[in-house]
């Protein structure tokens, strides 16, 4: 809603600002305009709710993940960006006819989005720590010794372990959520970064079993 809001206003300062200027000064003027909501999104989004939900990311050694606002603040804030986008494309950049002042404004834009980019990404990195960190963390605490190592004659009543269960557990609730806040080539390259290094570290965790038979394995 507030970034609705902002975009609506933007769009009538411009809009002022092609009834008011001089030719002479129309491109100049609208690049200013477009200054000032680029820097209004930036302070609002990347300077004060991304690190703000940062803090909440689970602390190493955590079983759960209780809070999940980063995950909407990376949702929140490519909505915004994506609005700030349609503005410079339906009014920004057809109004601006000096090729100079266009190429500034452009310049100004990208620098935004390449700062955006750069805290989102460093932002899912530490979520993916953290995530796979739980993982590990339920892994270590949740499993028995005696998991891999049942009695001979017990098949039948083997089962899923308790461990797998909860570590299965969080991976489709933290898919479920990325699901619904990630979308296009992050999505894809976060699952991708996410499964091969769940694959690894769980990999890892059965060479620190030593107690296991062949009904366990």
């Amino acid at each position: 809603v507030c970034v609705g809001s902002m975009k609506k206003k933007v769009g009538s300062s411009l809009i002022r600002c092609k009834n008011i200027s001089s030719p002479k000064e129309l491109s100049e003027n609208i690049h200013k305009v477009f200054l000032v909501y680029l820097d209004a999104v930036d302070t609002l989004f990347r300077k004060t709710l991304i690190p703000i939900c940062k803090e909440t990311l689970p602390k190493k050694g955590s079983k759960e993940m209780k809070h999940w606002e980063f995950l909407e603040s990376v949702h929140h804030t490519n909505s915004a960006l994506q609005l700030v986008e349609q503005c410079w494309i339906n009014d920004v950049a057809p109004s601006i006819t000096d090729n100079f002042e266009y190429s500034i404004c452009k310049e100004d834009k990208n620098r935004v989005y390449a700062d955006f980019e750069q805290d989102i990404l460093s932002g899912l990195r530490e979520l993916l720590a953290a995530a796979l960190d739980i993982v590990g963390t339920i892994l270590k605490k949740d499993q028995q010794k005696s998991d891999f190592k049942p009695k001979q004659d017990d098949v039948e009543n083997l089962g899923n372990t308790i461990a797998c269960k909860n570590a299965c557990n969080f991976i489709d609730q933290f898919r479920q959520r990325t699901l619904i806040c990630l979308d296009g080539r992050n999505l894809d390259r976060f699952f991708l970064v996410m499964g091969t290094r769940l694959y690894y570290n769980i990999i890892e965790h059965f060479k620190d079993i030593k107690q296991y038979n062949r009904t366990g394995a």
